[in-house]
């Protein structure tokens, strides 16, 4: 199993950020779309206060580079939250597996309700294959994280 790894702020920093690690790993059973929860089981709310979700949407043909596949996912909330992120990672079925063939990176945005990450593979051929985003989200809402995995799989899409 591969694992692509981001880097995203460490919860509750305010000022001069702090790094922290943050792998999104393949996760074929997450539901395309999830409220966010908090990382802490010790924390005081059961869900994102700001109603935040993550979704993963369909792997589709890239209608921008031709002969390639993309996946987009997104978090959203009701209002504005201090810090946002996604980060989403497409695979390819093999014969062995699942590979990984794109990933996002970390996409962050401080003191808002939304942000989106695309990834995309690079030329396939021209057979078809089964594709998975796979993606991480986070809120940081008065100190606590909330965080939350969805994936969306798509078969036989012919490149």
């Amino acid at each position: 199993m591969s694992t692509a790894t981001a880097s995203v702020l460490a919860a509750g920093l305010v000022g001069a950020p702090a790094e922290a690690s943050v792998s999104v790993d393949l996760d074929t059973d997450a539901p395309p779309t999830a409220a966010l929860g908090p990382q802490d089981a010790r924390a005081r709310a059961a869900f994102s206060p700001a109603g935040c979700t993550g979704r993963t949407h369909s792997p589709h043909k890239s209608s921008v580079a031709r002969g390639t596949v993309s996946v987009v996912a997104d978090t959203r909330c009701r209002w504005s939250v201090p810090t946002l992120g996604v980060a989403t990672v497409l695979y390819r079925s093999r014969w062995y597996g699942w590979e990984e063939s794109g990933a996002s990176g970390m996409k962050e945005r401080r003191t808002s309700r939304s942000v989106r990450a695309n990834a995309g593979s690079a030329s396939c051929a021209d057979d078809a294959h089964d594709w998975l985003g796979s993606s991480y989200h986070e809120s940081v809402e008065g100190g606590t994280s909330f965080v939350g995995r969805t994936s969306k799989r798509r078969n036989d899409i012919t490149c």
